[in-house]
């Protein structure tokens, strides 16, 4: 089981790790080794995490759920 502040660092760690592969879904992209619809898809998962706000006001209702950002 994870505490409130391990899982607010893997979310935004997350988060952080996906956007730096945002660059090879671009068509100028030439170093791509992933497919791009997978890139697309990985990319779109970000709509179900929540965002570093959405985290800090949640933290400051319910403290036992996320750690401070």
């Amino acid at each position: 089981m994870t505490t409130p502040a391990e899982r607010t660092r893997a979310v935004i760690e997350m988060e952080n790790s996906v956007m730096k592969l945002t660059e090879y879904t671009t068509r100028t992209s030439k170093n791509a080794v992933v497919p791009r619809s997978l890139l697309r898809e990985i990319t779109g998962w970000l709509r179900h995490y929540p965002l570093p706000l959405e985290i800090a006001m949640t933290h400051d209702k319910c403290p036992e759920l996320w750690g401070k950002p």
